[in-house]
């Protein structure tokens, strides 16, 4: 008995049947999508985190660094004031002491005379004129010796105590002055013993001239 032919209508398929094979691939490729955007878009987060992070660090240690540079800065101008005081007390001290000693000397006619004496002929002295001469000399001496060592530890420039050198130059410019001299220079360090030495040496042709000078300028003073 044949079977009986199905009609079109029979046949064909259903459509929700038609469409589920389509709807459901594309269902879970969406699936997979959204999960696939998540992901990206987590990591697109966590890296933006990171170089938030990043940038704070990096603005951390430049603003560290600009501190470091500025306290260095603040510190070496200090340093530099500082120092400049220190030159400016000690030089204030150095005039002061010298400005001292020529004061004792001028106000007292006695040491002026002696002065004067001593320094046309120490030999002419009696004993006790060449030890107050030798004691006057060598306290001068004594100035003139912190300041060469000022001006070798660079606590006072040489060009700022030119004055005083031309002092000590003119003071030991005298016949007198250098045959005292002769007796007391081991009491000074060599350094500055090498130093009178030079002097003594620039000034032998003018001496004369220079240290009456000078003994004329202690007597006004």
């Amino acid at each position: 008995m044949p079977m009986p032919v199905s009609s079109r209508a029979d046949c064909a398929p259903d459509q929700h049947e038609r469409n589920l094979p389509q709807e459901v691939p594309r269902a879970f490729a969406g699936a997979v999508l959204d999960r696939e955007r998540y992901r990206s878009a987590s990591r697109w987060n966590a890296m933006g985190f990171a170089m938030t992070l990043q940038d704070f660090a990096w603005l951390a240690t430049t603003i560290s660094g600009i501190g470091v540079i500025f306290t260095l800065i603040i510190f070496s101008i200090q340093i530099r004031e500082n120092t400049r005081a220190v030159r400016a007390s000690t030089f204030q001290q150095v005039v002061n002491s010298f400005a001292s000693i020529s004061f004792d000397i001028a106000r007292d006619r006695s040491l002026v005379d002696l002065y004067i004496r001593a320094g046309r002929d120490f030999t002419a002295l009696n004993e006790a004129e060449r030890v107050q001469y030798s004691f006057m000399l060598l306290s001068f001496l004594r100035r003139a010796e912190n300041v060469y060592v000022q001006s070798e530890i660079r606590t006072i420039h040489a060009p700022h105590w030119s004055g005083i050198r031309e002092s000590n130059k003119a003071v030991m410019a005298s016949p007198g002055a250098r045959a005292c001299w002769s007796e007391i220079r081991n009491r000074h360090n060599p350094h500055f013993r090498a130093f009178i030495d030079e002097l003594i040496a620039e000034d032998a042709g003018s001496g004369e001239r220079d240290w009456r000078l000078d003994a004329v300028r202690v007597r006004m003073g």
